[in-house]
């Protein structure tokens, strides 16, 4: 529902603000779903008569099928939130068979409290009423709600016993007093509109940290697992940026002050709470603040059975729109009030699996694999289950398990999700990134496309569509991607690795070397930004500030990548027996580990060993390596461009390419 009126409505104790969708009982919020608000607001516009079981489908349903069981669930939630039990009729009035009345006294207010009635006063009705007013209370009002004084008089009307005015002068009273109050209505309607925008403008970036478990031990999942939660849920809401998980999840465990943080992460408001599990109760204290001066803009406490923790989540999600002042669009309700399940037990699973597999270990991986498998099998119609096992694969392809056996499974997954859930963005990312990897590059286009449709807010979706963009050759749409995915999360370093990875690529060394630097300055114990520096810094020559940067990211992180890089560089730069023990080392990895054939290739063409570096080419070719796909532009294989073996391997690698001609 959208209501145009922005209205203020009270009944009893209770006060509806249908503007920022809130409902409070004398000052204190009462959670309702996105639904159940919308049923109550239906009611209280058509106060005093039936609304028939047709109306409210046709206005809470308009685009969907829904079964009318639904409606006596919301009325039923609806009396429970207002205290009424069934048989009572203080508010909500049953007419079997035909619907709902809404039977309470109702006062319409101003934005400022005061009652409204420039809206429902017809002409007849306005003079009527002015007429019973004393003119001092008109001047008075008139000017202290729109700093409009009129001229002494202009309003007065005659007291009791005095002649009245002829018709023609009582018309032009009448039209005057029109013009006025009409004008004290804009005017109100201005101040409240501009307040609206002050506090729009004011906060339009938010992060939601971590929620800090009181009691420890295995509830650091559900921190983690309920901000990303809800963090899926906002980002739904176009007019804000919301920093993603991985931006957050440093603050993991170890509370921060929320303006701190806020500072840090570069928005304008926190969301910060407290979790607590006592037997099947979740006790969740949460509180958004503003960044500027630490104002809290909003804040509730939660004390129910775990069961209802999605209850909870909407109600979380929808005073966040709220106190930001954000009027949302039928779309951004349905996202925001929308349950992957309604399963606890599998919720619970997928938050576990979620939590594991931001960890980026081999380790976190099977225990996100495993957590996935058993949310699917306690719920196997649980869409967001099957994106999150897509995922996993897709982040283990080639770092943990072989791309063959990774990416035909992560395929599986994510095309089960679509099929699930055709309007779930995460899905068509995952499925995006899965044909990526399958060199299906039209289906990567067209899911990649569906995703940024559904949701464009998504920093990793952008980071992804620029991969599939550098593979087509297009460098720069590639970095206007990444510059999108940065506008959402400023201090992503994978962002920055990609930026200065796809300079690298495009040759454009300098502004590559300066990204980089950026990236070590963002996090100096990060590897990513010193292996892309030592990287770029090879190809400039510089071979001793290459090492230093190589050898401080394999110290912070020992992986097939940097050994590799590590030994092309001390070949290049005349070290070959250093160059060899690197190229034992990824052999001893490899008992271990999947090591991608292609990193073998990089030191052996290092090495002047163009027969073995072809033949391991080949082997990557047959894996479907994802590094094989970047060959035409690495430079490092300049040397075997004119060699006809690799000119095959790069058909055979590219084979698909044709496909891509022409696109934007």
């Amino acid at each position: 529902m959208d209501n145009e009126t922005g209205s203020l409505y009270e009944f009893g104790p209770f006060q509806l603000d249908a503007t920022k969708r809130l409902m409070t009982r004398n000052g204190v919020v009462v959670p309702l779903t996105s639904k159940v608000f919308d049923t109550l607001l239906l009611l209280i516009e058509n106060r005093g008569h039936l609304v028939s079981k047709d109306e409210f489908m046709r206005s809470l349903w308009p685009d969907s099928f829904v079964e009318e069981a639904n409606l006596p669930q919301n009325i039923s939630a609806l009396r429970k939130a207002l205290g009424e039990s069934p048989d009572e009729h203080r508010y909500i009035l049953t007419v079997p068979g035909q619907g709902y009345r809404f039977v309470g006294n109702v006062r319409e207010l101003t934005p400022d409290g005061g009652e409204l009635i420039l809206e429902r006063l017809t002409r007849s009705r306005l003079t009527i009423q002015a007429a019973e007013s004393d003119d001092r209370d008109i001047h008075s009002r008139v000017g202290a709600e729109t700093g409009i004084m009129p001229a002494e008089g202009s309003l007065r009307l005659p007291a009791a016993g005095q002649a009245r005015p002829s018709r023609k002068g009582a018309l032009l009273l009448g039209t005057v007093a029109i013009v006025l109050l009409a004008a004290a209505g804009l005017k109100l309607l201005q101040v409240h509109r501009a307040q609206q925008t002050a506090n729009t403008l004011a906060v339009r970036s938010l992060a939601v940290l971590p929620f800090t478990p009181l009691a420890g031990g295995d509830d650091e999942y559900l921190g983690v697992g309920l901000a990303d939660a809800l963090i899926t849920r906002l980002t739904a809401i176009r007019q804000i940026i919301v920093r993603p998980t991985t931006a957050v999840l440093k603050y993991s465990g170890s509370p921060p002050e929320p303006g701190a943080a806020g500072r840090a992460l570069g928005v304008d408001s926190v969301l910060e709470g407290r979790i607590q599990r006592s037997g099947a109760r979740i006790r969740l204290t949460v509180e958004l603040i503003r960044v500027s001066d630490g104002r809290p803009l909003w804040a509730q406490n939660f004390d129910d059975e775990f069961t209802n923790v999605f209850v909870v989540e909407d109600s979380i999600s929808e005073r966040v729109a709220a106190a930001l002042a954000v009027k949302l669009g039928q779309d951004e309700q349905k996202q925001l009030s929308r349950h992957g399940t309604e399963n606890i037990e599998a919720y619970q699973d997928y938050l576990r699996g979620r939590f594991y597999a931001f960890r980026f270990t081999a380790d976190g991986f099977r225990e996100s694999v495993q957590y996935f498998d058993e949310a699917i099998e306690r719920d196997p119609v649980y869409a967001l289950a099957y994106a999150g096992l897509a995922d996993s694969y897709l982040a283990a392809s080639e770092w943990i398990l072989p791309p063959r056996e990774a990416i035909p499974k992560a395929r599986a997954a994510a095309l089960k999700a679509v099929s699930l859930d055709n309007t779930l963005g995460e899905a068509h990312a995952s499925l995006a990134h899965a044909d990526l990897h399958s060199w299906d590059f039209p289906g990567a286009r067209k899911e990649f496309a569906r995703s940024l449709d559904l949701n464009p807010r998504n920093a990793t979706t952008h980071l992804l569509y620029a991969e599939y963009l550098i593979i087509a050759g297009q460098l720069e749409g590639a970095l206007a991607e990444l510059a999108t995915a940065r506008e959402i999360d400023p201090l992503g370093l994978e962002i920055n690795g990609y930026s200065s990875w796809t300079l690298y690529l495009a040759r454009r060394y300098d502004e590559a070397i300066a990204v980089c630097k950026k990236g070590v300055e963002m996090d100096p114990n990060f590897w990513m930004p010193h292996y892309g520096l030592g990287d770029t810094l090879e190809e400039k020559g510089r071979y001793a500030e290459a090492l230093v940067e190589l050898e401080r990211a394999d110290a912070l992180d020992h992986n097939p990548m940097i050994v590799a890089e590590l030994g092309h560089a001390y070949a290049a730069s005349g070290q070959p027996q250093k160059a060899l023990a690197e190229l034992g080392e990824l052999g001893k990895m490899s008992d271990a580990r999947y090591v991608a054939p292609y990193y073998l290739a990089l030191v052996d063409v290092a090495l002047g060993r163009q027969e073995q570096a072809l033949e391991f080419l080949r082997e990557a070719v047959e894996d479907r390596s994802e590094m094989v796909l970047f060959l035409p532009l690495e430079p490092k294989f300049d040397s075997l461009r004119k060699d006809r073996r690799f000119q095959e391997l790069l058909r055979a690698a590219a084979s698909p390419l044709p496909a891509m001609a022409g696109l934007p």
